[in-house]
């Protein structure tokens, strides 16, 4: 007999491997391929059928419960390897879901521009599956369910940190959306309120606004602590686009100090002279053109194919 209970989390894991595999066979944003997988997860927790509550965990589908983590699945009888990822898309509430898609939304994107698709891949899905490992070590007894992308953004978060460390970025913290700061300010913040709540025993106030359980604290820690320590040996792997060979930037550096007048604009123009990645320097390229503005008469200046241009009639090709 078909156990129907079984549909939507093995549709839930299909999923997940398309939203993953299409952003990196098509050049696909990798940030919207997990946002996307995790929107379809946590639609198919809903869908799941009447009577499939996780038994112990009235608040939890079957769905997520198959979906999760918990530390007894590491060892003996409950072995399931397979949650060490799949727990990254599951989310025990819509609030939950929202919070970390915002965060997802805000940072990832930004930092996948800049490092690229693969790159950020593979800080994201290696960075939760450590805080996963750092969740256990804390939690050895724990029969509690550890589900959410939270563990695995923080690797981003810390990542971020680590590259790009005086980027100014907004950042929302449960209770609101903070100013644009530093980010070595917000993860001097975002690691302090993280330590405190864990010191505190698992302290859920946060969870209490999103609804469903307690924050797992201790996996935030794990993300972010390896992410920022592997983030400068990801950036030395090399990916290439099938079929083609990446062509070095060349930048007539001269011609693009004449429009680096602030402070920050040169710090970015540093960037670019020190940065031998092709698509890493494009988009530092990018970034100082949308920062910048036309010596001649202060307005917003174009990009076009090594072409900045502006309405006043300037012209620099570099």
């Amino acid at each position: 007999m078909v156990d129907w209970s079984l549909v939507p989390p093995i549709l839930g894991i299909v999923a997940i491997i398309v939203c993953i595999a299409y952003p990196i066979a098509k050049r696909r944003t990798m940030t919207f391929g997990i946002m996307f997988a995790c929107v379809f997860v946590f639609i198919l927790e809903l869908a799941s059928l009447p009577g499939t509550w996780a038994a112990g965990y009235p608040w939890v589908s079957k769905t997520a419960e198959l979906l999760s983590y918990q530390t007894s699945y590491l060892t003996g009888d409950r072995l399931r390897l397979y949650t060490l990822v799949t727990s990254m898309f599951v989310h025990s509430s819509i609030g939950h879901l929202i919070f970390n898609m915002l965060s997802l939304l805000m940072i990832g994107t930004i930092l996948e521009d800049r490092i690229g698709a693969h790159r950020i891949g593979i800080i994201y899905f290696s960075s939760g599956i450590f805080a996963t490992f750092f969740f256990s070590i804390f939690t050895p007894g724990s029969t509690g369910l550890l589900m959410g992308a939270s563990g695995a953004f923080c690797g981003v978060l810390g990542a971020f940190t680590r590259l790009y460390p005086k980027e100014k970025v907004r950042l929302f913290l449960g209770l609101g959306m903070l100013p644009p700061l530093p980010m070595y300010i917000l993860a001097i913040v975002f690691l302090g309120l993280e330590t405190i709540f864990a010191a505190m025993g698992g302290f859920n106030f946060i969870s209490n606004i999103i609804g469903g359980g307690i924050v797992a604290h201790t996996a935030h820690i794990g993300g972010f602590i390896f992410g920022l320590t592997v983030a400068p040996w990801i950036m030395k792997l090399e990916f290439e686009e099938p079929g083609k060979t990446k062509r070095p930037v060349k930048v007539e550096l001269d011609k693009l100090k004449r429009i680096a007048q602030t402070n920050k604009q040169k710090e970015i123009l540093a960037k670019i002279e020190k940065e031998d990645e092709p698509d890493v320097k494009r988009a530092w390229i990018e970034e100082l053109v949308e920062k910048a503005r036309c010596p001649d008469c202060g307005r917003k200046l174009n990009a076009r194919s090594g072409t900045v241009d502006c309405r006043c009639g300037f012209k620099m090709k570099y």
